[in-house]
């Protein structure tokens, strides 16, 4: 298959014909049929779900359920076990919140300091309002000791939260192993799989979790809509649900009765579009040989690493066998500035600590620059990439001296 083909499913390049976007980590682009997902419910079967006796509430309630099972079938789990939400960030703190009721003085939390702030923060809040402890997995060249992390859990261990892949340095966990550590000593496990998901598909039924949470803006879906997944029955029945319409039996001046299900926390009118969207995104990928496209991205990554190890950068370590996302300083002359540069060539990437500070230090970083990659990016961008970096370098490359 021609990259043509799968950049010419996107507008975003066909209004943006002099753009490299290497920013996909933080957002992705979005195919034309997601587009066309979102303004046809609007267009033709706007209604609100499950709460209409009439055809086009109806039709949108079948719809929105139809995108969650293809999205629950992405993620290796049933329908019955994902529940909508805002955002990853959203789901991270529920997950948090239901997980944390039990972080009391005396207790601990086992943490990986590659989590992104959405991940980490909520514990932070809870550890200091609590007075639980976090300990924080040691990390080895960028890569989680999962020896200490193992020594780290005790029976005062009430949770444990771990990333899939780093946003940061694309380092992926050896989830199976992750999950057997934390399952074999009954230690509740939050997978943040936000990064993970974009780029392969996690089995769910094959992990033991207790919440996995993911965004649909980084699998080409739209923004403002948020997964989190059960990963048993106790996971879906310990969630405090959301109070509102469509998360109760019933209701009345002497209290209420709430629903029994695990969408109980999706309260109020969803983004049902978006979730309908979403699912077209769905589509999309599974219309493709998406492992080979997945594939694609990996070698581009190779390609950067190793014209940047070249050229002298430092670059975050990743472990073996990372996500295609490359965090790096460029020595010479600060990420800020370089990705300034890079901007006024049109190549568009991330600066800064990518909403991931505790990553940062722990990898030795104060900043870096970051080139992520999506299924449509192809050896031009790279190239275009590799070009202007080699230009900036022969101009600036005493800047950072100075």
């Amino acid at each position: 298959m021609k990259n043509n083909d799968i950049k010419a499913d996107f507008p975003f390049f066909e209004h943006n014909k002099s753009s490299v976007y290497l920013d996909s980590a933080s957002t992705s682009q979005k195919p034309r049929c997601v587009m066309d997902a979102l303004t046809d419910f609007y267009n033709r079967s706007n209604a609100n779900i499950s709460r209409g006796e009439y055809a086009f509430s109806d039709e949108a309630t079948r719809m929105f359920e139809n995108a969650r099972a293809k999205i629950a079938a992405y993620f290796g789990t049933d329908a019955s076990s994902l529940a909508f939400t805002l955002n990853a960030t959203d789901s991270l703190n529920i997950a948090a919140e239901t997980l944390g009721r039990a972080a009391t003085v005396g207790k601990n939390v086992v943490i990986s300091p590659l989590e992104h702030n959405s991940s980490l923060l909520p514990w932070m809040r809870i550890r200091k309002e609590s007075g639980a402890e976090l300990r924080f997995i040691p990390l080895s060249d960028g890569v989680a000791d999962l020896d200490g992390a193992e020594a780290l859990i005790d029976d005062n261990t009430t949770a444990a939260v771990f990333t899939a892949a780093s946003n940061v340095s694309g380092y992926r966990a050896p989830l199976k192993t992750v999950c057997r550590i934390f399952s074999e000593r009954g230690v509740p496990l939050i997978i943040d799989a936000t990064q993970a998901a974009t780029h392969e598909k996690i089995n769910a039924s094959e992990l033991e979790f207790e919440y996995m949470c993911a965004s649909a803006h980084k699998i080409y879906g739209p923004m403002g809509v948020g997964v989190i997944i059960a990963g048993n029955e106790r996971a879906k029945n310990r969630v405090r649900a959301r109070l509102g319409g469509g998360t109760v039996e019933k209701a009345g001046v002497f209290g209420y009765d709430i629903k029994e299900n695990f969408s109980r926390v999706e309260a109020g009118t969803q983004n049902v579009a978006g979730i309908i969207a979403f699912g077209a995104a769905i589509d999309y990928l599974d219309s493709h040989n998406i492992s080979e496209l997945w594939k694609r991205e990996r070698r581009l990554a190779e390609k950067l690493r190793a014209f940047l190890f070249d050229i002298g950068a430092k670059l975050a370590p990743c472990g073996d066998d990372p996500m295609p996302l490359v965090s790096f300083d460029p020595v010479f002359i600060h990420p800020l500035d370089a990705a300034h540069l890079l901007s006024l060539n049109g190549i568009c990437v991330r600066s800064g600590r990518h909403c991931a500070h505790a990553a940062h230090d722990m990898l030795g970083f104060e900043s870096t620059l970051r080139v992520s990659l999506g299924i449509y990016n192809d050896d031009d961008d790279v190239d275009a990439f590799i070009c202007a970096m080699k230009e900036i370098k022969g101009r600036y490359g005493n800047a950072r001296k100075q």
